[in-house]
């Protein structure tokens, strides 16, 4: 790993420029730079809490209520918003956008862990919005800022963080070559973009902050610098870091799975030999794991077990806790008490090509006897008919 560095089209390559990574960490961004702790209030929102925060005074039908920005609007800017009709259309465009940006953010977060509501992100806007207030002189009691300004300028904020990411389909002029490429650099940016979506809100900027206009210029510039800066630096030898990365945690694995010799409940492979059969991507693995998020239709136990039918490889044997050979020449009078009633069952609905089919073809006097684990068979859902398939692929006499 020691020749593998960050390349000026922000791709991840080694010694011989062969490709390694196509965004470096899928976000392109210096770890050293992130920074911890982020209020990420937004997937825990209700729709009560989303509306108080970021929705204006207007009705269903777009029409702006009497108390329309009331104490934190600027006289001026109200009245512009009521004589421009097209006001309400964009500011209903801003909220859904929020609406849609919760939705993502529970998709990719553990909305059971509490902790999520801090995130480690590239830019502490909190911190530049604070620095903004008590930097650009007294704080106004009301803001001068249009919404749609607001919303307008934070747009082109997240555009040009796009144009800021180095990329390989990039002509001379900035301009991706690639719809593919622009793609794969929205992602990159895409929590971050929701980050600034949710703190810039263009109510929460007029009411909770009441910046002015040169605050927010000044804020919007602060953010654009530091997010540049945080990205990672072209030529970076990020190879000895993952490495290193790598190496430190192997050791307290070793050191941790010490404690476990003798311990039948830890039947899991810990340590470097686990850390070995990843790196390797071994074919024959110890214990085989792998944790699988599904999406919220299918959050519950009878939708993820249906999931996992289609997921997990099953064979007959995964399911078989007993096989014998019994010899048993007289199936009506059968030597195994268990399976009395089943087979009187069976000959009681055999029809008569069935009796023929015996007559010609007497079954042999050896059974093979398989005992099936019950909480096993009904988990995984399955019937006698796929047993009964899964041994005619192996004998189509049978």
């Amino acid at each position: 790993l020691e020749d593998v560095h960050a390349s000026y089209d922000g791709t991840v390559r080694n010694a011989n420029e062969e490709l390694i990574q196509l965004v470096y960490g899928e976000d392109g961004l210096d770890g050293a730079r992130i920074e911890g702790n982020q209020a990420f209030p937004i997937p825990h929102m209700t729709n009560s809490e989303m509306a108080d925060k970021y929705r204006y005074e207007y009705n269903d039908e777009g029409s702006f209520s009497e108390n329309m920005g009331g104490h934190y609007m600027d006289p001026f800017v109200r009245d512009s918003l009521l004589r421009d009709p097209q006001s309400v259309l964009k500011l209903q465009e801003e909220y859904d956008q929020l609406v849609k940006d919760r939705a993502m953010s529970r998709l990719v977060i553990d909305m059971e862990d509490k902790n999520k509501l801090k995130m480690n992100l590239p830019v502490n806007v909190a911190r530049l919005i604070q620095n903004a207030r008590t930097t650009m002189g007294k704080r106004s009691q009301v803001s001068n800022l249009n919404p749609i300004t607001v919303i307008n300028r934070v747009r082109e904020l997240q555009e040009d963080l796009v144009q800021l990411f180095p990329s390989y389909h990039k002509d001379y002029n900035g301009r991706f070559l690639n719809v593919l490429s622009q793609q794969r650099v929205e992602r990159a940016v895409m929590l971050f973009g929701i980050h600034l979506r949710q703190i810039l809100g263009s109510k929460r900027v007029l009411k909770e902050y009441k910046l002015n206009d040169k605050a927010f210029e000044y804020l919007l510039k602060e953010i654009r610098t530091k997010y540049q800066q945080s990205l990672i630096t072209p030529g970076e030898v990020i190879g000895a870091i993952a490495a290193q990365s790598c190496g430190e945690p192997a050791t307290q694995m070793t050191l941790n799975t010490f404690h476990n010799a003798g311990i039948s409940s830890k039947n899991v492979t810990l340590g470097v030999p686990r850390l070995l059969e990843l790196l390797n991507v071994s074919k024959n693995q110890r214990n085989a794991s792998v944790a699988v998020c599904l999406i919220r239709e299918y959050q519950k136990r009878n939708k993820a077990q249906e999931a996992q039918q289609f997921i997990e490889y099953c064979t007959l044997a995964n399911i078989t806790t007993t096989v014998q050979i019994i010899y048993d020449p007289d199936l009506r009078n059968t030597v195994v008490a268990e399976d009395e009633e089943m087979i009187r069952w069976e000959q009681a609905v055999m029809n008569e090509e069935d009796e023929e089919l015996d007559a010609e073809q007497p079954p042999s006097p050896f059974i093979a006897r398989l005992i099936l684990d019950n909480d096993l068979f009904n988990d995984k859902r399955l019937n006698m008919k796929d047993v009964k398939s899964a041994i005619r692929q192996v004998d189509s006499s049978v």
